[in-house]
């Protein structure tokens, strides 16, 4: 009988190490996918404006937020002006989603942003902490340069 007793502890001992190493290969370490990403009009912007941002996200487990930073490329030479505009939001709508088509004109250019060359981050982090990471080049023209 006691035997048997070791017997069963000595198996349960084992596949519960064997259920734990299995939990843990099951982290997520992957990493969210962005693509078909387009910001404005070729990479234009435009005074006065809602910027045209679309692109499609997906995980393999769910997604959390994605983050948008669009500051003046002039920003690391000089100290920042009354005309120089920035942006800097974290978006929500993707949460608990495996995968989502962002679509929309939600940031507004004012009329006196400063011309000329922008730099724009997109971070779209999931549940799990993983972040993926794109960047762009941005021109910022008048808004009757596209018309």
């Amino acid at each position: 009988m006691k035997t048997k007793t070791i017997q069963f502890l000595a198996i349960a001992f084992i596949a519960g190490l064997i259920f734990i190493s299995c939990e843990e290969d099951n982290d997520d370490n992957q990493k969210p996918v962005i693509s078909n990403l387009e910001v404005g009009h070729n990479d234009t912007i435009h005074v006065g404006e809602g910027i045209h941002l679309d692109f499609e996200v997906s995980d393999n487990e769910h997604l959390d937020y994605y983050k948008i930073t669009i500051h003046h490329e002039e920003d690391h030479k000089k100290f920042f002006s009354e005309t120089e505009w920035e942006f800097d939001s974290t978006f929500t709508e993707i949460s608990g989603l495996k995968n989502y088509t962002v679509h929309h004109h939600d940031i507004l250019v004012p009329e006196n942003a400063e011309l000329g060359e922008y730099h724009f981050h997109l971070s779209v982090a999931d549940e799990a902490g993983n972040l993926a990471e794109v960047e762009k080049e941005l021109v910022m023209a008048a808004e009757d340069d596209h018309h």
